[in-house]
């Protein structure tokens, strides 16, 4: 199915609220209209701000419809990873100051917390965007546990997360639910036998006390790359809830880079991070289209730049020949006319 015949299927949903066009024209400014239309009224914080519907109360329908959850398959992978947008301003709404975890340095930002789903079907995986959650005033680790409660019962679960929200209410909330977790446990984190996670030198079933679980934990080296170039070789802590082989759960913990793909999809070929308004609502409405625009350009041929440039080429000619009602419906002139 095409992108647009895709987007298409939207009306449903966002028609009756009259905001169809708008979203339209949102989708095409994250493919590559940024700049044509930032000087445009289409393009301001306060429109985006001032659209008649919350597409966030929305997202699970809209995603539901752009992305189905297959019906029939054999196992389920869900991954949770946060990331940061920069802000300039403490004085803005979401906004706060956090730790940059790539740096190591404290800024000023807005921390989103992804999830993506991946689903056997056959012997193909099928990658599913499940929505997003902002973390604010509260940490990412109670935002990720309560979002794990409130997630459909999906069959034969693997939950996989990095050492920043592997907590203890994110683990006891998957295991809650019959649910595997995957990830890296914190090596600082103390043994009933008194040792600690770092005093480990091969893969050891072992109970964590504060967790209250017994996990298994694998070692394992890789190679990091210093500021200045060198290499020097580091150890990251794997854990499991449930028995398996060494090898599977490094194999397993490997599948988390398909959130990192998608991060940096979404800042470098999206605009996730080149658009910043200056209202929550906008904020919400803004990550909301290009979580929509990645479900849509997922599963299309070809490179990111040749995806977006025909869905762009799309949008223009559909808004084109439907310009009177993008102008009865946003009150400007259409931006797709020139």
């Amino acid at each position: 199915m095409k992108p647009l015949e895709m987007l298409m299927a939207l009306q449903a949903i966002l028609y009756t609220t009259g905001v169809w066009h708008q979203v339209l024209g949102w989708v095409y400014m994250s493919v590559g209209g940024i700049g044509r239309l930032r000087a445009h009224p289409l393009g301001s914080a306060a429109w985006l701000a001032s659209l008649r519907v919350d597409l966030l109360a929305q997202m699970d329908r809209i995603l539901r419809v752009l992305a189905p959850i297959p019906e029939r398959y054999s196992a389920c992978e869900l991954i949770f990873d946060t990331t940061l947008l920069r802000r300039w301003s403490l004085r803005l709404p979401l906004v706060a100051r956090v730790l940059d975890t790539t740096t190591g340095e404290r800024c000023v930002g807005i921390t989103v917390l992804f999830a993506l789903g991946r689903f056997c079907v056959g012997h193909r995986w099928q990658t599913v965007p499940l929505g997003f959650r902002i973390v604010w005033q509260r940490t990412r680790t109670e935002v990720l546990a309560e979002w794990i409660a409130t997630l459909p019962p999906f069959r034969h679960v693997r939950v996989i997360v990095d050492g920043g929200l592997s907590s203890r209410a994110v683990v006891r909330a998957c295991v809650a639910r019959g649910w595997t977790v995957v990830g890296v446990i914190r090596r600082n984190l103390r043994l009933s036998d008194g040792r600690r996670v770092r005093d480990l030198q091969r893969a050891e079933w072992v109970h964590v006390r504060c967790w209250d679980l017994w996990v298994r934990v694998v070692p394992e080296w890789y190679e990091h790359r210093t500021r200045g170039g060198g290499k020097t070789w580091r150890v990251k802590y794997l854990f499991a809830t449930a028995r398996m082989p060494s090898t599977r759960v490094q194999r397993v913990y490997a599948h988390r880079w398909q959130i990192e793909v998608f991060h940096r999809v979404a800042k470098k070929e999206l605009g996730l991070a080149a658009y910043k308004p200056r209202t929550a609502r906008g904020m919400t409405n803004w990550i909301c289209i290009v979580v929509i625009t990645y479900a849509v350009l997922l599963h299309q041929p070809g490179t990111w730049l040749e995806r977006k440039q025909r869905l762009a080429r799309d949008i223009a000619a559909y808004l084109l020949t439907h310009k009177r009602g993008l102008e009865k419906s946003c009150n400007h002139p259409c931006p797709f006319a020139c």
